[in-house]
Order: structure tokens, then C-alpha cells, then sequence
């Protein structure tokens, strides 16, 4: 018999002379998935339409670039159930109805009655992806002759072969329960073993949750098996409501198919949108069995999580002298290695430009002489500042010898994702190092190669300057390098302290709708300005040229200009040359038009809404007639990053109540909206701006990596208990107490007022770009 050829890469898989490791997903030709009964069916019994239209969608997904799928799928008894269900009510006699005591149903009658439904169902889901489906009905005797394995291959093949999805299910009309011997434990089992006989390299077992846990999913500290080792430590709990088979049951089946030579096996949630896409594209989810584990050298998220954080515990308890010796001498090692980081970054620049990479993106990619002298200046700067750790914020005697204590502490972990900027690994790294954080870093591929070197020059730095406190771990600065992971590391609530994304609209919002781990930072920067009736018509021209065109696309670039109709009345004119001359595009709303076309001045009408950053050098123009609508437009159409107030010497009430009523992380008067700036504020490095309102808002500098704790300390014989207060022996004083009395008195942002990481305005245009 005649069976179809298999692909090279399915061979190099199956003949074990690599171990398919989740990274070569993507080059897997042959799949088979699995989709048990608590993925097929929603509540009642009936079919999960949207979960099973996802699921078909992606299906469809991996037909159309060559992927081969053959799908193993439980639901026939659930809707031959449902069907007979119906039968047996109309059915009844007045006695049964009286009584109510039918027969229980038979679940072999059940799957006779429910494939054909089931098929149909699947027929039309697929046909609308203009695919077809085929049912290949199975019993375990089917493989037991190779007359009939040769004859499944054969027809599975052929199916493959003409774009045909194989849905395969066991013969349950014709199997019992009564007859274990020839019936499956479960689909999982039919799932790896459909997969050894049809030469697959990958099976996908769907499951209601995210794959093998050391413990339930839902006690704490339960942590997701990434890689399954044969002496993995967990419990199984009991399986679910529906279907045979429970997680044990997929775990046998999983080690069952990879020792009879499937490559590969994933345990995951059919819950998750788009699960099957990401485990194709190699994301780290759920979890794989191989039949060499060790070989595959995968560290889990949650690991490299975790030793970061063991790294940064280490980290607090070291001097602050060691903490500033490891800035110092990765502040050196840069400048030392100036040569190797630029021809490095010369590499990254080279293949951006082939893969067609311009404009902003590319721009952040470049090094120069001048941003590493920056870099280094500010890691200098940083190492010479005092010690944020353990600052007293406030002392407060709760009563007669027991006193309360707030002080400043690390976050813990922190996760930095950026585009392009390799100059920002070092300085978020020193920022880390200098508050005593650990940091994962995940920088862009287009920047790859300086950020791998400029990773190895911070762990060296670390090794070094920590050696007089017992050699600290470089885990402390993880870099990833793989985008697939990140994913993963977004679900680490657990591990993670703090997102800080740092790159465009998309990459931002996508990151934050993403994860439940607290997000600082902001998705974009529509900044205003509002020029009242009496502004001084050089201020607003000076203030309104410099918030655009300093730098067009960063975040704290102005994008849309709010004039007072009495200023366009008198100076309008004047100002709009101004804004034409520099070169602005102004896009001009409907009052603000007609105001334009009356002075014979060049326009174009406002084809965005409100909400819109240009990042280039174009603006939006209002006309308003009062501050109170420009307040009211900058409150409903802004993103509370920065928005700024031009007016007169007199107007300081004016631009006070404008302070008070604009609901911005930075409210100006008469200045430029690119003062937005960790180094501007004098807040030494920044680490991004954030437009949260919780925990850190504005430009945010070391301040914002710092959390509070809270020492509460008895200095009575017995010390303390609520007791004595209840019954009256002891009582509440609550006196505040002097901080200069505690040696580590400082306040977060008291760092000198040198320069730090210079901004992108005290280098060249052609050599910066913002940080943000």
C-alpha cells in the first residue's frame, strides 16, 4: 500500500537526531490536536461556540501554510445526550410522566445518536474557512494489526494529502465500557497514539487549565510545570465532571507518546484565545513532555523569575559602598569598551537597514560617541548619589515605648520591555542595581546584538563590584531574548513586581491588556497647550515652536494647540505665520477653519479626532472661547500626560485654576511641554514617564522603583500587645517624632543637581532620541 511521503523536517524529528524544542514549533509540519469534552462543551451540554470557532479559526490558520492537522475530538455522547435527551421526553408515556422513572441512557447509544450532529457541526464550522472535514471512526482493534495501521496511515495521508481535516473519535457505538480491552482510557491516549501511527511531530492536549501544576492551579503557590521531568513533584487532583480522562490520565498519555517516538507533547488550556497559534509560533505555554528533557536547556519564566528575585534579596542586604563600586565599574567597563559596543550597534544598524527598518525606530537604534558618554556620565552620577534604600519617611511614637517607622524599600522584580534604544539597558540596569531591584529586560531584535554585548558588560560589572559580598548573582539583569516569551513572563503576577513597557501606542496598550501585573507608563502623549486671550504673543510663539519642534516624536511633543478666540483676534495672524513658517502642517477643526480661511491662511481640515498623536511635525488647532472649555476639551481628549497654559503676567489666578482643573501627570504655566523629563525635574536617570495614578505619576526616577515598609518596634520589658490597650492598661499617643534623630534620613529625590542621563536635547539631533 502506497503511503504518503513525510516532509524532511518530520523525519529529522522523528529520528530523534534533535530534540524538538518549543523554539523549533514553528518548523513542525504534522500536529495533531486534542479537544476533550470540557473544551467542546459550554454549560447545559451544548456546543462552545466560540470557544470552538477560535479553535477552528486557528486550525484553518495552520492549513493554509502548509501545517497538517489531524484533530481528535470528544462531544459525540455529550450531543447524542442532548438529542436523545429530547427523543426520550417526547417519548413518554402519561405513567412516565406521572412517575418519572425512564431508563438511564446508554452512552453507547449516546455516541451513536450524537456523531452525525457533531459532524455536522464541524462540517459547517470549517466550511465557512473553506475547508472540509472528514470523520475517522476508530476502535483499539483497528491497531492491532499492521494491515490496519497501514491501512488508517494510508487514509489519513490521503486526507492530509487533498487539504481534508481528519477529526478523529473512537467507535464509541460499538465500544464499552463493560470491555476496557477494547476501548481507550481516554482521547488523550487515542490522540498519541493516532500521532505515532501517522508520524506526527507534535501533539496538542486541550485541557480546562494551563497545563501540569506542582498543586492545584488555584493554591497559592502553585507553579506551572514548564518541562516535564520524570521526577517532577505534583499533585494530581481529582478529574473533572465530564469526559473520561483527567490531568493524570493526559500525563500518562503524553509519556506514553513520547517514549513510542512522538517528538513532542503540550498540555495547555483551551480556554486561553489563540492558545494553539502561540504554541505553534513557540511560546512558552503550558506544558511539554520530551523524551530527553534534559536536552532541551529550558528555563521557565517563573525560574528566571525567581532567581532574579533571589538575586535582588541578595541585593538589599549588600552595602550601599557595593551597590555604587558595581555602577563605577560598569560605568568604566562602557567607556572601556566603547570600540566592541559601537561596532556591535554598527552590526544591528546594518541589518535594520536591510530588513527596511527607518524613520523613529531606527533612529533610537544608533549609538554614538555622545549618548555612551551620556550613558556613562549619568551611571557615575548615580553611583556617587545617597542611598535611596531605608530612607525614613516618617517616626511616629504609637504609644510609650513602641514606635513606627515608614521607610523606603525595593519593588522587587521588575520587567522592562523596549523597542530599539540599547542605550537603555544600562541605564534601567543601573537604575535596578542603584534601588536595589532585580530587572528582566526584553529589548528589541532589531537591537539584538548591542543589547546582548551591553548585557554581558552589566553582568561582569555585577561579578566584580560584588565581591567583597560574597560574589552576587548577574541573575540580578536578566535579559530574554526570545519575543515568543513574553508572554509568558506577563502572566508572573506572582514573580513580577512592575511592568514598565517603553515603546509605541501598540506595544504598550498590547502589554497592558496582557497581564494583571501592575503596568507603569503611558500609551501615548496627546499634550496640549491652551494660549489664553492675554498671552504675550512672543511667549506663545516662543513656548508653542519649542513644545513641537524640539523633538516631534516624543511623548511629550505637543499635538494639539487650544487658542482663546480673542488672542486669534488680535494676534492670529501673526501666529499662524509663525507656525507656517517653522513648517507645521496645522489641521485646523471646524471654528478654528473658518477662523483660517477669513485670514487667507494655509490649512488642512481635521481628519483625526481629538485623541491623535502626530509624532511628526503637525498639530491639531482649536479655537475656544473661554478656559473652561479649553479644560473641559484637554480633560476629555488628552491621555494625562502634559498640558501647559500660556498667558499673561498679571494671569497667575487664571493659570492656577488651570493647574488645579487639568486632570494631567504634568500641568505647566508658560513653559514648554518638553520640560516633561526625568533629568529636566532634576530627578537624575528616569526609567519612563508615567501617566498612572497610582504609585508613581509624571517623569519617574529612582523614586518610582521604591515601595514603603512599615518597622513597628517595643522597647518595653514585656513589649507590646493589643491587649493592654483594650482593658485600658496602656494607651494611644500617636506623636509624630523628628527624622534627623535616625541615621538614614534622606529623602528620595535629594540627588544632586549635576547632569545625569542627558536628554536628547544636549546632543546633537542626529545622535539622540527621547527616552520615551
Amino acid at each position: 500500500m502506497t503511503q504518503a511521503s513525510t516532509p524532511k523536517t518530520r523525519s529529522m524529528f522523528l529520528s530523534h537526531d534533535i530534540t524538538l524544542s518549543r523554539k523549533l514549533f514553528p518548523q513542525v509540519r504534522r500536529v495533531v490536536i486534542k479537544i476533550g469534552t470540557s473544551i467542546v462543551t459550554a454549560e447545559g451540554g451544548t456546543f462552545a461556540l466560540s470557544r470552538l470557532g477560535s479553535i477552528a479559526e486557528q486550525i484553518s490558520a495552520l492549513m493554509k501554510v502548509g501545517v497538517e492537522v489531524i484533530l481528535v475530538s470528544s462531544g459525540s455522547v455529550v450531543k447524542g445526550t442532548q438529542v436523545l435527551s429530547e427523543q426520550q421526553t417526547l417519548s413518554k408515556t402519561m405513567r412516565n410522566v406521572h412517575h418519572r422513572d425512564m431508563p438511564p441512557l446508554q452512552a453507547r447509544a449516546c455516541a451513536a445518536a450524537g456523531q452525525s450532529g457533531m459532524m455536522a457541526f464541524y462540517d459547517a464550522l470549517f466550511g465557512q474557512k473553506g475547508l472540509y472535514v472528514s470523520q475517522v471512526l476508530i476502535s483499539r482493534n483497528d491497531l492491532k494489526s499492521t494491515d490496519s495501521k497501514l491501512g488508517l496511515r494510508h487514509t489519513i495521508d490521503t486526507l492530509l494529502s487533498v487539504g481534508v481535516i481528519p477529526i478523529v473519535n473512537e467507535n464509541d457505538a460499538l465500544s464499552t465500557r463493560l470491555e476496557p480491552t477494547n476501548m481507550f482510557k481516554c482521547n488523550d491516549e487515542l490522540a498519541g497514539l493516532i500521532a505515532t501511527e501517522t508520524s506526527a511531530e507534535l501533539v496538542i492536549l486541550l485541557t480546562d487549565v494551563g497545563g501540569v501544576y506542582t498543586k492545584h492551579p488555584d493554591e497559592h503557590g502553585s507553579e506551572l510545570v514548564s518541562v516535564w521531568h520524570p521526577n517532577a513533584n505534583v499533585m494530581i487532583g481529582a478529574k473533572s465532571d465530564v469526559g473520561r480522562g483527567g490531568m493524570q490520565s493526559k500525563i500518562d498519555a503524553a509519556v506514553k507518546a513520547v517514549n513510542a517516538g512522538v517528538p513532542a507533547v503540550v498540555i495547555a488550556s483551551g480556554y486561553k484565545p489563540k492558545i494553539i497559534n502561540a504554541i505553534m509560533k513557540g511560546s512558552i505555554e503550558g506544558t511539554l513532555f520530551v523524551k530527553n528533557p534534559d536536552e532541551l536547556h529550558e528555563v521557565s519564566p517563573s525560574h528566571v523569575a525567581k532567581e532574579v528575585r533571589s538575586a535582588s534579596l541578595s541585593l538589599r542586604k549588600s552595602s550601599p559602598e557595593t551597590r555604587s563600586n558595581i555602577l563605577r565599574i560598569l560605568a568604566q567597563k562602557l567607556e572601556d569598551q566603547q570600540t566592541e559596543i559601537m561596532a556591535m550597534n554598527a552590526e544591528d544598524l546594518s541589518a535594520a537597514e536591510m530588513e527596511g527598518l527607518t524613520g523613529s525606530l531606527f533612529n533610537r537604534l544608533k549609538l554614538t560617541e555622545n549618548k555612551l558618554e551620556s550613558v556613562v556620565a549619568g551611571i557615575r552620577h548615580l553611583a556617587d548619589a545617597p542611598d535611596p534604600l531605608g530612607a525614613v519617611l516618617s517616626r511616629k511614637e504609637i504609644s510609650a515605648d513602641l514606635e513606627l517607622v515608614k521607610e523606603t524599600c525595593p519593588l522587587g522584580v521588575l520587567l522592562i520591555i523596549f523597542e530599539s534604544r540599547p542605550d537603555v539597558l544600562p541605564q534601567i540596569a543601573s537604575l535596578a542595581i542603584k534601588s536595589g531591584n532585580g530587572v528582566i529586560l526584553k529589548g528589541g531584535k532589531e537591537a539584538l546584538r548591542s543589547n546582548v554585548l551591553l548585557h554581558s558588560i552589566v553582568k561582569e560589572a555585577i561579578e566584580e563590584g560584588s565581591r567583597a559580598d560574597d560574589h552576587m548573582s548577574s541573575s540580578l539583569v536578566t535579559l530574554i531574548k526570545d519575543r515568543a516569551d513574553v508572554h509568558a513572563y506577563l502572566q508572573l503576577n506572582h514573580a513580577i513586581d512592575l511592568v514598565i513597557p517603553r515603546g509605541s501606542y501598540k506595544m504598550v496598550r498590547t502589554i497592558q491588556n496582557s497581564t494583571r501585573i501592575p503596568v507603569l507608563g503611558h500609551a501615548e502623549g496627546v499634550c496640549h497647550i491652551y494660549v489664553h486671550a492675554d498671552a504675550s504673543l512672543e511667549r506663545a510663539i516662543s513656548i508653542v515652536l519649542d513644545s513641537k519642534l524640539d523633538y516631534p516624536s516624543a511623548c511629550n511633543a505637543v499635538e494639539t494647540v487650544l487658542v482663546h478666540s480673542a488672542f486669534l483676534e488680535a494676534h492670529g495672524a501673526v501666529f499662524v505665520d509663525a507656525l507656517l513658517a517653522a513648517n507645521i502642517t496645522i489641521h485646523a477643526e471646524e471654528v478654528a477653519a473658518i477662523r483660517l480661511k477669513g485670514l487667507g491662511k494655509t490649512y488642512t481640515p481635521l481628519c483625526n479626532d481629538f485623541h491623535h498623536e502626530y509624532s511628526d511635525i503637525e498639530l491639531t488647532l482649536c479655537e475656544v472661547d473661554s478656559i473652561d472649555a479649553a479644560v473641559a476639551h484637554i480633560n476629555t481628549h488628552g491621555s494625562g500626560h502634559t498640558d501647559c497654559i500660556i498667558t499673561g503676567d498679571a494671569d497667575s489666578s487664571i493659570a492656577t485654576s488651570f493647574q488645579d482643573q487639568v486632570d494631567s501627570a504634568c500641568v505647566f504655566h508658560n513653559a514648554s511641554t518638553r520640560f516633561a523629563d526625568g533629568y529636566r525635574f532634576g530627578l537624575g536617570a528616569e526609567v519612563g514617564i508615567s501617566t498612572n495614578r497610582i504609585h508613581a505619576r509624571g517623569p519617574v526616577g529612582v523614586d518610582g522603583l521604591m515601595t514603603t515598609k512599615w518597622r513597628l518596634t517595643s522597647n518595653a520589658k514585656v513589649g507590646h500587645t493589643v491587649g493592654q490597650f483594650t482593658s485600658g492598661a496602656s494607651s494611644y499617643t500617636h506623636v509624630d517624632l523628628p527624622l534627623n534623630s535616625l541615621s538614614k534620613e534622606q529623602p528620595l529625590n535629594s540627588l544632586s543637581k549635576e547632569p545625569v542621563f542627558a536628554c536628547e536635547s544636549e546632543v546633537s539631533s542626529s545622535d539622540t532620541e527621547a527616552l520615551y
